[in-house]
């Protein structure tokens, strides 16, 4: 199945201040960051205005960060200000849609190299799966083949090792029957350990072993949230690269060194 052109409204996820990268670089918000000649929240609004299967974008942001999106001269682009937790935001973001699309695509504003084909891709496999939400996951070695010296948090399954992406696809409609079990998978994104004790205990000892599958997984998820769930695997390196510490930033600036002065 082909997506239609602009069919997909996306919601960028750019909140907070204070973090250890923007302290590093003394700025506001790691979003606000250099990153390639361009702040990293301006690189992440490109690559959704560059993809034919985004309509609408919401950019959710501190209001003093709006400066850094003001050159793009779009219509479809919408600022929200940060209201104060991940959960708020993104409900403030849907609100501000008058007609959101049924499915609304979610990334992450520190994803500094997302571009409008790879989104697309995800978009059209996503949508083509039929699930309520849609998750990338990204293997070991495809990430460390993109990502070359790059450290970042594996999880070992039978199917493979694997970390996740900072995108998703999820009807939106789902979200208040979901919210709680959402929020606690949403504290625990970064930390595989209390993921696996929100899946329950056999999910919890089956977890140091590699005993896991996907199928495991995503079947235990959809049992808690009452929904269709497909996790799309990918070599889409691009998708899980983010923002999280100063040498992510550091090794970020050395891939736009190799981009710009290939040998």
């Amino acid at each position: 199945m082909r997506t239609m052109a602009h069919s997909i409204d996306a919601i960028v996820l750019a909140g907070g201040v204070g973090d250890d990268v923007a302290r590093a670089e003394n700025v506001l918000s790691k979003v606000a960051v250099n990153i390639c000649g361009e702040p990293l929240l301006l690189r992440v609004i490109k690559a959704m205005h560059d993809a034919i299967t985004v309509r609408n974008i919401v950019v959710v942001t501190q209001p003093q960060l709006g400066e850094l999106i003001l050159n793009l001269s779009d219509q479809r682009i919408h600022l929200v200000h940060d209201a104060g937790s991940l959960w708020e935001n993104v409900n403030c973001a849907i609100n501000s849609l008058l007609e959101p699309s049924d499915m609304l695509l979610f990334a992450a504003g520190d994803t500094p190299f997302l571009r409008g084909e790879l989104l697309d891709a995800f978009v059209e496999d996503g949508l083509s799966s039929g699930a309520d939400i849609v998750y990338p996951i990204v293997s070991k070695a495809a990430y460390e083949r993109t990502f070359i010296g790059c450290k970042r948090t594996f999880v070992r399954l039978r199917d493979g090792i694997f970390t996740g992406g900072n995108c998703m696809l999820i009807r939106w409609r789902i979200l208040g029957s979901v919210s709680e079990v959402a929020k606690a998978a949403i504290a625990a994104r970064k930390k595989p350990w209390q993921l696996a004790r929100i899946l329950g205990w056999k999910t919890l000892l089956k977890m140091p072993f590699g005993l896991l599958t996907i199928d495991e997984l995503k079947s235990r998820a959809e049992h808690m949230l009452k929904c269709r769930i497909f996790v799309l695997v990918t070599d889409a390196a691009e998708l899980a690269f983010d923002i999280d510490e100063v040498r992510h930033l550091e090794h970020a600036r050395r891939v736009c060194t190799q981009f710009s002065n290939p040998s």
